[in-house]
């Protein structure tokens, strides 16, 4: 089954079929080079669910790509986990065959995107994956060469001051075709006791991200745990999204409708 993260293409390929004037991700030119269902609302949701908000489309370009990496790195690392349950990944897709935002992890000019860079240490024969599950965290390492080798593995857990707060050093005999949790560390109590505690959100002032940006997020200590908190949200400023002549080629607006009508109503019909 095939999975996938959509994003930008190089900038370089932007320029390429936009003027300067419609970098812009509402602009017509933009939206007719995507073609996805859910097109850039849903890369732009993704992106401010774990990244700030883009300052500008140069931003939101490269933010894409970081998000897509994220995405498929973490798809690619849980699949080599289960082995044996899975013994092979591929994500969609390799390159494009015109300039767009795609699935793509090489753009339509052979530029790499940020995920194509980092699916070489992901792909890698071995590597490490550490996964946050039932309270605990826990380090596999992944070897899908057929042979074996002895490591020497030392994870350390270092302070924002760059301080070693905790080391664990530990030999493992590496097996072939293998994937094993080599440390399951920090229960709950653990992680407390080195400063290391889950966020607990209070979504009362979280608003839906499609019409609102919700921002000021702050954090407070107590009871040990903390919680976070969103300040008041901010609406975001939808213009109509009106029907273009590329949906018209492309048999996308309904019948008793034409090029220049409004597609979907903007902020101010809510």
């Amino acid at each position: 089954s095939e999975y996938g993260m959509q994003s930008f293409p190089d900038l370089k390929t932007i320029e390429a079929f936009a003027n300067r004037k419609d970098w812009d991700q509402d602009s017509e030119v933009i939206r007719s080079h995507q073609k996805a269902s859910l097109g850039n609302k849903n890369v732009i949701m993704y992106i401010e669910k774990y990244y700030p908000k883009p300052k500008d489309f140069e931003s939101l370009v490269m933010l894409s790509q970081f998000i897509q990496s994220d995405a498929i790195k973490h798809a690619v690392e849980t699949h080599r986990r289960n082995m044996p349950y899975c013994m092979g990944t591929l994500y969609w897709q390799l390159n494009d065959c015109w300039p767009v935002a795609s699935w793509s992890s090489i753009d339509y000019f052979g530029n790499w995107k940020a995920v194509h860079y980092k699916a070489r240490s992901f792909f890698n024969y071995a590597i490490t994956s550490v996964l946050e599950q039932d309270n605990k965290v826990i380090v596999y390492l992944i070897n899908d060469r057929n042979k074996s080798y002895g490591l020497d593995v030392r994870l350390r857990l270092r302070g924002f001051d760059g301080s070693i707060l905790k080391e664990f050093i530990k030999s493992v005999k590496v097996k072939p075709i293998y994937s094993k949790a080599i440390f399951n560390l920090w229960t709950k109590s653990e992680r407390e006791a080195i400063g290391i505690y889950e966020v607990e959100m209070d979504n009362s002032k979280r608003k839906d991200e499609e019409w609102y940006i919700n921002t000021n997020v702050t954090y407070a200590f107590g009871s040990g745990k903390v919680t976070g908190s969103y300040g008041d949200a901010t609406a975001k400023k939808h213009a109509d999204t009106l029907w273009t002549s590329q949906d018209k080629t492309d048999g996308l607006i309904p019948d008793g409708q034409d090029v220049g009508d409004v597609a979907y109503r903007g902020l101010k019909y809510n």
